[in-house]
């Protein structure tokens, strides 16, 4: 114990010491304690894909820390150097990509899937970006277009802001009824296989669509050329690999763990759950505990003035003068 108020904390001979005493920091230690074995996290990188160590607004950096504090090793993996996704690592994520991956590059992801790798893939509604072999590997159709719900125009929000209405019955959702959001999602449909196990994770309303044509002006349903709702954004895929279960999962978003939109609703939590279960780690899914609020109070310059002017020479002048006031006021009587 090196600092006042300093907790040492042991679990089956691992310990950590804490010296920030608050439910997160100890929630967030009790977990780092409770994985039995270090969990490497890998994301795809260098083809401009969300980054989970970025501190831009489209990247991932936050969510990346908060799988950190949880006991998570994250690193990034670049296909063009690295002769194969490591054997050791327990997930590989693929948010993104803006440009096309060459073909060994998708050989590769190809391959650590049939040696039984865990997978999560954030697909943005853009191209595939050489990934069109891993969807048919899945048997995973990606429909082109947003998705557009005009339940969140209801919240004032945009309307290509798709909401989590309906959890299918899966551990990465069971219990789960927090609001989640989807700025800018496709849709992802799993057709039915006799080797995957699949499971909805998150549909949209009844009232969404997914928007075939552009999204400039007012767009509408057309019942001709879109789709309608509910859409499912997430599916969940399982099957048994030699000693062990392979664990997939498909979102057709990946803005909702971004930098800009983690702390809308139950985001995070969700995220944090799919991590978990793809991790092999699901006992540990649970609400997360919330981040504590910033408490910091950001002025403009214009703003700061008035309150020093007001509490060093206005305020005082005003006791000054309410003084004086009354001193003369006495003397009358």
């Amino acid at each position: 114990i090196e600092t006042n108020g300093e907790m040492v904390v042991q679990y089956q001979g691992r310990s950590e010491h804490l010296t920030v005493l608050g439910e997160q920091a100890l929630t967030n230690l009790l977990m780092r304690l409770a994985r039995e074995r270090e969990r490497l996290v890998m994301y795809l990188d260098g083809h401009g894909e969300r980054k989970l160590d970025g501190g831009a607004n489209h990247d991932l950096g936050n969510f990346g820390r908060q799988l950190r504090n949880k006991g998570l090793q994250v690193t990034a993996l670049n296909l063009t150097v690295a002769p194969e996704v490591p054997a050791n690592a327990s997930l590989l994520v693929i948010a993104g990509p803006r440009v096309d991956l060459l073909d060994g590059e998708t050989e590769k992801i190809l391959a650590f899937l049939e040696r039984g790798g865990n997978l999560l893939w954030l697909a943005d509604p853009e191209p595939l970006r050489g990934l069109q072999p891993l969807a048919e590997k899945l048997g995973l159709t990606l429909t082109p277009g947003t998705v557009l719900d005009p339940g969140a125009e209801e919240l004032n929000l945009p309307l290509p802001w798709a909401l989590g209405a309906n959890y299918g019955n899966h551990p990465v959702t069971l219990g789960f009824n927090l609001i989640t959001v989807f700025p800018h999602a496709r849709q992802v449909v799993a057709e039915e296989s006799p080797d995957w196990r699949i499971a909805m994770l998150v549909e949209s309303s009844d009232r969404s669509w997914v928007e075939s044509g552009g999204l400039d002006g007012r767009p509408a349903f057309d019942r001709n050329r879109d789709t309608p709702g509910p859409v499912t954004l997430g599916v969940a895929m399982s099957r048994s690999r030699r000693d062990s279960e392979q664990r997939v999962v498909v979102m057709g978003n990946g803005a909702f763990l971004s930098n800009a939109y983690l702390g809308n609703g139950g985001n995070l939590d969700l995220g944090m759950n799919l991590v978990n279960w793809l991790a092999g780690d699901e006992r540990l899914i649970t609400l997360q505990p919330r981040p504590v609020a910033d408490s910091g109070l950001a002025l403009t310059r214009n703003a700061a003035l008035a309150i020093t002017l007001g509490l060093l020479i206005a305020a005082p002048l005003a006791f000054l003068a309410a003084g004086g006031w009354t001193w003369w006021r006495r003397r009358k009587l």
